[in-house]
């Protein structure tokens, strides 16, 4: 992942920490004093800034780590795929397949989840565990797309995510596509 992926965007500072034999994640030291402290639903410190958890020890189901800049460049990415090679430009369209119905309306692809909004499709995946929480969507044929952070682990970035791609879409139809 990170030689054919995250190298090429340029994101040094996305991460997905390996563990050691006690599953512990380590975090490298330049990026540990980058990362925030979590947070509970009451307001209390879970762990310490950094803490990396993980509810299943299967490769690559880790947490990863990010900061908004980069996720901003990774959304800017998947949302002009016109600079790709071909074949990335394929594999990012092979993420957006979907694959399985979770939910009516709602459809699971390779890499993100697919929700119907009127005449557009909102593509997006939230993450979290019970000290932080995100949100990545977009609305691709529009060129929309939001980016939420959280460090409190009880919020549903998803609920704040989706009604603002909901409400640019609702602004970018009456003023049609933006480039933006």
């Amino acid at each position: 992942m990170r030689q054919q992926l995250l190298r090429p965007l340029g994101l040094a500072s996305t991460i997905i920490p390996r563990r050691d034999a006690h599953s512990v994640g380590r975090l490298p030291p330049a990026l540990m004093t980058r990362a925030v402290q979590g947070y509970a639903g009451d307001g209390k410190p879970i762990g310490r800034p950094g803490n990396v958890q993980g509810y299943y020890r299967w490769p690559g189901t880790e947490q990863m780590f990010s900061s908004a800049r980069e996720l901003a460049t990774f959304l800017t990415w998947q949302l002009d795929t016109s600079t790709h090679d071909p074949v990335v430009a394929q594999a990012v369209a092979l993420t957006r397949r979907p694959v399985a119905q979770i939910r009516p309306k709602v459809m699971q692809a390779h890499a993100w989840e697919l929700h119907p909004a009127g005449a557009e499709t909102v593509v997006g995946k939230n993450g979290g565990l019970n000290n932080a929480s995100s949100f990545v969507g977009m609305i691709p044929t529009l060129r929309l797309g939001v980016v939420i952070l959280s460090n409190q682990g009880d919020v549903n970035a998803w609920d704040i995510g989706y009604p603002i791609l909901h409400r640019l879409a609702e602004g970018a139809g009456s003023e049609g596509k933006r480039d933006e």
